[in-house]
């Protein structure tokens, strides 16, 4: 409880005024630069959000956990959601992130976002991503629709360009033919003259989950 502030301030010092001051560490020879501040001003790890499990292979998909002197350590007189969000003192980000073979890490998607079929997790925007390679795609989201055996069945729905003639097969052997088995359409694909958008010019997915129940699906 100590040591963790003075390692974190001994840390700030060194890397604000260490290119002035010509300083390096007492414990060794490395100089502090930004990456090896943050490694010691917050501790990270990426887990299973299944199993809880520490994630250790690179490009495999996990939840991002923090914890340090920085990080919160929970809700303003709301013990029912710090219990949610912080585990045995690591703060649950929300964000999906993989690291690839060089340690970097790279943002999915947010866990909330994230659709589930079967046993696998579907991210809406690597769906989103392969259908705006169609040529008369303008804009897409892409949803699921809840089956109660199956769990999410992933719908797209498209907005065509003006002046193009889209079809739905089309839309559903472009991903056939760039995802897994798991992220197929197979909610179908809708047909939409514009998405719903929050004040903030996104897409406005909760609403669009209604909108989609009372659409035809193709």
């Amino acid at each position: 409880m100590v040591v963790a502030p003075i390692q974190w301030l001994t840390a700030s010092f060194y890397f604000l005024f260490g290119p002035i001051l010509k300083f390096t560490r007492l414990q060794s020879s490395k100089p502090i630069v930004q990456e090896l501040f943050i490694h010691l001003v917050n501790k990270f790890r990426l887990v299973n959000v299944d199993t809880f499990e520490d994630i250790e292979k690179a490009n495999v998909n996990g939840e991002l956990w923090l914890r340090g002197p920085t990080v919160c350590m929970g809700y303003y007189k709301n013990e029912e959601e710090t219990k949610i969000s912080i585990v045995d003192g690591w703060l649950r980000s929300g964000d999906i992130f993989y690291t690839d073979e060089k340690g970097h890490f790279y943002f999915v998607e947010r866990l909330k976002l994230l659709l589930k079929y079967r046993s696998y997790q579907i991210s809406p925007t690597e769906v989103e991503n392969v259908i705006r390679q169609h040529p008369g795609v303008l804009d897409v989201a892409v949803t699921g629709i809840h089956d109660q055996e199956c769990g999410d069945l992933v719908v797209a729905c498209v907005v065509p360009k003006p002046g193009y003639k889209v079809y739905a097969q089309e839309i559903k052997d472009l991903v056939k033919e760039n995802l897994s088995e798991a992220k197929q359409l197979r909610g179908g694909v809708i047909f939409m003259n514009e998405l719903p958008m929050t004040s903030t010019t996104k897409t406005n997915r909760r609403l669009l989950n209604q909108i989609v129940l009372g659409m035809t699906r193709e």
